[in-house]
């Protein structure tokens, strides 16, 4: 039997499972897909065959999901993607997956998750030059932003924490007492880096009155500033401070929709995952210097999720 545990998220799928000596063997690539002619792709990129389609997925794509929603296509070819990269073909699967928080606190919507997701025990998929044929035996559906909890049980599993789990499109905030959700602390908003980066490319280009090209958009968060070649240090002047001040305006727009939750943010033990949290992780100190960044946010619930099935 082979455990795998799959994130597939707004910006990055991240799959992962256990070599047969117990060590892990892991998988990340962009989750952005569009259909296309081509038959080779380049880089972190992946021509796909699936279900009478051919996709282009990966960094070379230019597609992602503005949805919230996980019940689309583009994340059910993605997770398959992965599968089909960790496993042998005829591999017997146990498959953990995530969903926004407010899928999973309605069993209803849960399931139908589930379903559309892996609507059968049996997938066929090309990826590259290679079919694979591969059997589902359980899905087990686990809420985003649990991963902290399964991976370090002893530290948050004991006690009353709160989880802010920042995405790539979807924030998922929640509660957890004794490792258990509380239900009625569960959200999940539209607050993470794919919307940080629209409104910031939209606010710069605004400011400067130019057209920032959406593929240049990474690194501009990365860098923390735009860069100037008419200028001597190479910086357009008064980006760095404007990117710096806009990050910062949208932690405190997320602190607030916790707030407005009925968190109280000033006594709760607050942990920020997911890769935008390591993103924004100075900007959120500089709000709640005592909250913890957790290492490595971005592969905390794949980690976590196959802690899950596999202890």
């Amino acid at each position: 039997m082979k455990y795998v545990a799959v994130d597939s998220g707004k910006y990055a799928t991240k799959a992962m499972t256990l070599r047969q000596d117990g060590t892990e063997k892991s998988l990340v690539f962009r989750t952005k897909m569009e259909e296309t002619i081509r038959n080779e792709a380049q880089g972190q990129s992946y021509i796909v065959e699936y279900g009478g389609k051919r996709y282009l997925l990966g960094e070379q794509a230019e597609s992602n999901s503005a949805k919230s929603s996980k019940a689309e296509d583009l994340h059910k070819i993605a997770t398959y993607t992965a599968l089909h990269q960790l496993c042998n073909s005829g591999d017997e699967i146990v498959v953990a997956i995530g969903c926004p928080l407010s899928v999973y606190e309605n069993p209803e919507s849960r399931n139908t998750y589930k379903d559309f997701m892996f609507p059968g025990k049996q997938i066929y998929i090309k990826v590259g030059d290679t079919t694979k044929y591969l059997v589902i035996r359980s899905v087990i559906v686990l809420p985003e932003s649990s991963g902290v909890i399964f991976l370090e049980p002893e530290k948050y599993g004991k006690s009353l924490i709160a989880v802010i789990d920042i995405g790539g499109l979807n924030i998922n905030c929640s509660t957890y007492n004794l490792g258990v959700p509380v239900l009625s602390t569960l959200y999940t908003d539209t607050l993470g880096s794919n919307v940080l980066t629209q409104n910031l490319k939209n606010a710069l280009s605004s400011k400067y009155n130019t057209d920032i090209p959406q593929w240049m958009m990474d690194d501009i968060i990365k860098d923390g500033y735009i860069v100037d070649n008419t200028r001597e240090n190479g910086i357009k002047e008064g980006s760095r401070e404007f990117i710096a001040d806009f990050k910062k305006r949208h932690v405190q727009t997320i602190l607030n929709k916790c707030e407005a939750n009925g968190w109280n943010l000033s006594m709760m033990r607050l942990v920020f995952t997911g890769g935008t949290s390591e993103m924004l992780g100075e900007e959120i100190k500089s709000v709640l210097p005592g909250a913890t960044i957790y290492p490595n946010g971005s592969k905390a619930n794949v980690s976590g999720f196959l802690r899950a099935i596999t202890e």
